[in-house]
Order: structure tokens, then sequence, then C-alpha cells
């Protein structure tokens, strides 16, 4: 920011004084930093006395000394949008304005729809000091620490801000005293409240409101309502769902661009500045106005079945979050040390092979493919966006069928890296400095099937073929146990419902095994030969069937992820006796496809879809076969979490949900509440099977184990 471009003043000589003071300060490394309405200054008292008098009037509230740091350019856009939106933003401090806003807000939900629309803003890090030049002006990029999670994390975290909206002609900004009287009070539960994503306040409300049953969870009233996930419902999620963001949705839906300049700004400030008064209650207004059209566009376009199911599932979500997983770093250290180990190993080998240090870029990498391979598997080898020779390591493993040297070396050091990369001590920044435990951050139905993804950490990512013993790291508390639950092929059983296959039915009635009968029919041996190596071969080519996958697609997948080598005819002969007595699966994958592609959408479990609009090259045939049956089980999952969360609490189990991964959810609880817990979990997850696929068998459906490990109750 330029000395010109701030406002106007009476008196241009106070301007450049002030700029002449700002360069004495930092040349006597004195610093500056906003805090809302206020410059907080570090190292005003060493500053001689006659700098800090000409200073002092200049750190006044809202002053020049705060617009000229960039405080009055980050208000501009929050109050540009708060003066489009139409409603006055009004702050409530002390228990008088609480009680005048609800009544406000009371008028104004019987005047209108009765909803409210709310918004939690977070305290967080200090904000950053201000980089400013040598000549006084602010410099133009400024530091930002976007890794940095404390303002999600309700154990590091507080509320600081809640912003409550019901149609009228204000918004209030409840903080202070008048927060804690509102955020405690019996009348906010009781409500219907709208929010952008609920995943978010429910933690926080959980955790620092001391609602363990919030109302919004029964009954036709106190309902906690989430336009993110009926934005990714009506206007897909994107990758890892971005797309349901807030501003793609007030943007795709009500036209509006939503400055984000002040969302990481101090929201424990002394002084709110205008503009964090503004962007606060804007978020509120702008979930206030996306609700009623998307709910009425959710019944009329037969989604709001799914948009049920991933919202009931918000608190059990959210109280898995707050919960997280124990680790243990000992085990993890001696691990990571082993790990280490095995890539010096790794190394030497290759060294010992190759005569010559192994590549240790990516483009080293890529020069030593491109002296391995000969032209013309130059020419036909796997590429990147850029032309570059592919180094992933399912391309690389192509070159142990060409018995290139260092190729198996090569393949150790990269998987080990990458281990060492994401597990090693990498992941232990994810440890909450608060619980010492990991709490990932789970995204209801953030894929575009409808199941979860997750981040920091992404539990669903932990090694399992890479490290097995790696699951040994996650433990239960001291007099609590881990109780681990894993539904048994029910993407198969999922597949056989859809399809209408009554042969995958007789064969979980009879509880046979369809992995072990696709190998021995393969492989034309008898059921009891079958190897437990050759029945995990035979998953893949069952996985591959129902995701759609053609021979050569087969031959790829399951060479990279199960390590079997077929060659793409053996592939194909595979998915023929797989199919050979399931004819009407088969059938189905390719009618299904042909009317998914004919009308445009794929649709998904409850009533999720998946437009050939969202898809930058339309709707794939394996898209047409994998995502009925991955929704479908997700479906499963969000009945399950919400059943088994509501009746651990109703039976007081001390302990509830630590993790979901894929088709497994892992409980800790008390020692002496294991047995009922497990109970509740097993019948719970039959429960919500059989509600989404009624009549289905369920022989064999759900295996639970208890272990004081996740490695040991896996």
């Amino acid at each position: 920011m330029s000395a010109a471009a701030l406002p106007l003043s009476p008196d241009q000589t106070a301007l450049a004084e002030l700029v002449q003071l700002v360069c004495e300060c930092t040349a006597l490394d004195a610093r500056f930093r906003l805090c809302g309405y206020t410059v907080d200054m570090d190292g005003l008292e060493l500053l001689p006395e006659p700098l800090q008098d000409r200073l002092i009037h200049y750190l006044a509230p809202g002053g020049w000394m705060w617009a000229f740091l960039g405080g009055e350019r980050r208000d501009a856009p929050a109050l540009a949008l708060s003066e489009a939106l139409g409603v006055r933003p009004v702050l409530a401090e002390s228990r008088l304005d609480a009680r005048a806003a609800v009544r406000t807000l009371i008028t104004d939900m019987r005047n209108h729809n009765g909803t409210l629309g709310l918004d939690i803003e977070t305290s967080n890090t200090p904000p950053q000091w201000v980089r400013i030049n040598q000549d006084g002006v602010v410099a133009e990029r400024q530091k930002t620490d976007q890794r940095d999670r404390t303002a999600l994390d309700p154990h590091r975290s507080s509320i600081a801000t809640m912003q409550i909206y019901a149609g009228g002609a204000e918004c209030f900004l409840f903080r202070s005293t008048a927060l804690a009287l509102v955020l405690h009070a019996n009348w906010l539960r009781r409500q219907i409240i709208i929010v952008h994503n609920a995943g978010m306040e429910c933690r926080f409300l959980l955790h620092h409101a001391n609602h363990p049953q919030p109302a919004w969870r029964r009954g036709k009233r106190g309902q906690l309502h989430c336009t993110m996930q009926a934005m990714g419902l009506l206007h897909g999620v994107g990758y890892h769902g971005e797309g349901r963001s807030l501003e793609n949705a007030v943007k795709t839906r009500l036209g509006i661009t939503v400055p984000k300049d002040l969302q990481r700004s101090d929201w424990s400030a002394p002084i709110l500045s205008p503009g964090q008064l503004a962007y606060g209650c804007s978020d509120a207004i702008l979930a206030y106005k996306l609700g009623p059209g998307m709910f009425e566009e959710l019944t009329a376009t037969g989604r709001k079945r799914a948009y049920e199911l991933q919202r009931g599932a918000v608190p059990a979500v959210a109280d898995m979050e707050l919960r997280g997983l124990g680790f243990n770093r000992d085990e993890h250290a001696r691990q990571t040390r082993l790990w280490d180990e095995q890539l010096a190993q790794a190394r030497q080998a290759f060294e010992d092979v190759e005569k010559a240090p192994p590549p240790a870029k990516p483009d080293d990498v890529i020069a030593w493919l491109a002296r391995k391979l000969s032209p013309q598997d130059r020419e036909s080898w796997w590429k990147t966006p850029t032309g570059k020779l592919s180094t992933a390591a399912g391309h690389l493993k192509r070159l142990l069928s060409l018995e290139v040297p260092g190729a198996r070396e090569i393949l150790v050091i990269k998987k080990l890296e990458q281990l060492i990369t994401n597990f090693g001590p990498n992941l232990l920044r994810h440890i909450s400095p608060a619980t010492g435990r990991l709490h990932a951050s789970y995204n209801i139905a953030g894929a575009k099937s409808g199941r979860f993804s997750a981040n920091a950490p992404n539990p669903q990512n932990l090694p399992g073929k890479r490290a097995p013993e790696f699951k040994r790291c996650v433990i239960a508390r001291p007099g609590y146990v881990l109780i681990c639950a894993d539904y048994d092929q029910v993407e198969f059983r999922a597949a056989g419902r859809i399809a209408k296959e009554p042969a995958l039915d007789r064969l979980y009635e009879d509880g046979r095994d369809l992995h072990r009968e696709t190998a021995a029919r393969i492989l034309g041996i008898a059921l009891d030969d079958v190897t437990k190596e050759q029945r995990g071969d035979a998953k893949c080519i069952g996985f591959g069937g129902i995701y759609g996958m053609g021979g050569a697609s087969l031959r790829e997948y399951a060479f990279t992820q199960f390590d079997v080598d077929m060659t793409e005819r053996q592939a194909k002969e595979a998915l023929y006796s797989f199919f050979r007595p399931l004819p009407k699966l088969d059938r189905w994958r390719g009618d299904h496809a042909d009317l998914c592609q004919r009308r445009g959408y794929i649709v998904i479990g409850a009533g999720r879809v998946v437009m050939a609009e969202w898809e930058p090259y339309g709707l794939s045939f394996q898209q047409c076969c994998n995502l009925p049956v991955q929704g479908a089980c997700a479906d499963v999952m969000l009945r399950a979490l919400r059943l088994v969360h509501m009746r651990l609490l109703a039976a007081r189990v001390r302990g509830g949900l630590v993790a979901s991964v894929h088709d497994e959810i892992v409980l800790e609880v008390h020692e002496d509440d294991a047995e009922l817990a497990k109970q509740i979990l097993e019948e719970s997850m039959v429960e919500a099977f059989t509600a989404t696929f009624p009549g289905a068998a369920v022989n064999g459906l759900v295996k639970v184990n208890i272990g004081l490990n996740w490695g040991e109750a896996k």
C-alpha cells in the first residue's frame, strides 16, 4: 500500500510525518500489526520518549496508523457487500444487548420463514506482524501461514463471535457477555438453524457450549441445516468437496462475490473493525438467503432423502472429530527408524547393482528411466501432462517385467521415501498440542459418490499393505479399548442388490466367500485348495468387475494395486469367469451405463446424482458402474454412524466414535462398557445395511474385534 492510496487528509503534512515515524520505528526494530480496529505495537516502550509522544496519537482505534497499515483497504470489500445486502450489522456485547437482539430475532422469525441463519468466527493465533519496507511503505506482499489450522480446532480455539439473522433489517453479531448468554440459551437449541458447513459449527458448539445432545437432532423443531451439503447435491462436490464452498455457493446461487480478506483477521481483538462486523454478519445472512431455495430444489429434484442422510450424520461426525485418535509416539518412532534403516539398505543395494548413487530428484529418476528404456519403450511409456516420462510407482513396476537392473531397488526406495514423507516425522505435526491426539477433518459426502474425504491427516490413507504394523501406533487411552467393526464385502453385496442379481444374494445367504469361489473358478481348482494368496489375487478381478473395468484397465489395476501381473487377454478371460455365474450383474453394467449416458446423469443411492455437465469428459462407463455401488455404501455408512452415535449416548457408554475408514467404524470406549458398545455397534451397522437394502442377506455382514490398538483390533 502506498501513501497515495490513503484517503485524503486535511493535512498532508501529517501523512508525511506518519511515514517518517514508521521509518524511524522500524529502524529501531519496532513492529506493528492489525488487531481488529486497533493497532498492536511491539517495542513501543523501547523507543525514545520524543518518538513515543509523536507516535501515540496515530495509534487510536480506526486512526491513521490503522488505515496506513491496510485496515481500511481490508474492510472495504466487506462493507461494500454489507451495503449491497441491505441488512444492517449490529454488535451485541452486553446482557442487555443480547436480550434486545433476541427479541428482535423472534419478531423477525414470526414475520418471515421462522428460521435463523447462523455463523461463527473463532479465535485464532495472533495476526502476523506487518511487513514494512525501508522507506516506511507497507510491503505489497504480506506473510500468511495458510497451513495454520488453529482457528479450525475447537481444542485450541474458542468461539469469538456468533452471528444470527432472521430475515429482518438487522443481523446481530454476539460477542463477550452477550455471546456467552446466547450460546448457552435453550432458546437457540430449539430453533431451525441454517449454516454453511454445519460440521464446523457443530464441533465448536459441542465442545464449547456443553451441548452433548443438541436439540436440533430431534423432532420438528430444533434442526440444524447445512447449505454446504445441499450445494454438493445440487451442483456437484468438485474435487474433494471444494465445489461446495460458501463463495462458490453464493456466486452460483445468488450471483454475489464473497470477499474473504477478513477471514483470518483477529476476531478476539478488543474492538472489531466495521469491516469485521459486516463480514461476520454477511456469512449468516448469505446462509439464510441460500437455504429456502436450496431446500425446495432438493425436494423437487428427489434429492431430499440424500440430504437428510448427510445432514443427519453431522453431529456423529463432529463428535468423532473431537475425540480423535490416540497415538503412540514411541511405537511410531520405532517403526520410523526401521523405515530409515530399510531405505539406507535399499539405496546401498541400488548402488551395488548400478555402481552409482540412486537418483535423488524427480528429474534424476526420469533421466535414469530414459537411459534404461529402449527407444520403442520410451515412445510407448506413460507420459505426464507436461510430456515427461511418468515415474509413478505403478508405471515403474513394469520395469520388472523388462528385467531392468536397479528397477526393483528403485521401487523399494520410492515406496520407503513416500512412506517416510507421509507417515514419518511429518505426521507428528498433525498431533494436537492440546490433546496429544490426531484429529482428522472429515468431509461428509466430499466425494462424488457420497463417500467421505478427509484431511489433516487422512485416516483413509494410513498405510496398510505398505506398512501392515502401522495401525499399532493408533492406541486406546488407559482404561479404554478400541472396537473395530468392518462390513464384509459390502460393495459386492450392494452391487448384487442394485443389479438384482439373485446369485449374489444366495451366495451371501449361504455364507460363502465370493473371492475364494472366483479364484477356484479361474484357476480350475477345488475351493479347499485355494490359498490365501490366490484368494487375495482374485479380489482385484471382482473389484475390477463391479468398477466397470475392461481387460486393459483391469490389467493395469491388478498390477499397480495388487501386484498381480497378467496379460490383457488373461484379464478379459478373468472378467468372463467372474461374471459367468453373475449374468444379471454383467447385463446391468451395460444397460445402466447406456441409460446414464443417454439421459445425462447417474442416480446414486438415496437420490444423489452426478450430472454429465459436471464432468469434463462426460460420464464414463466406469463411473456409471462404480458410483451407484459406492454411493449406496456411503448411504449405509451415514446411517450407521448416526445410529451408533445416538445409541451410545442413550446407553451412556463412556467413549464413542473415533474413526470411519471406508467400510470400517472404530470406537474407543471404557473397558467396562466394551461388550455393550460392541453389541450396539454390530446391531446398528446391520440395521443401517438392511435399511438401505431391505431383505438383503446379513450372514457374516459385520466383523467386530476388540484390542488396545487399531492393529490388534483389526
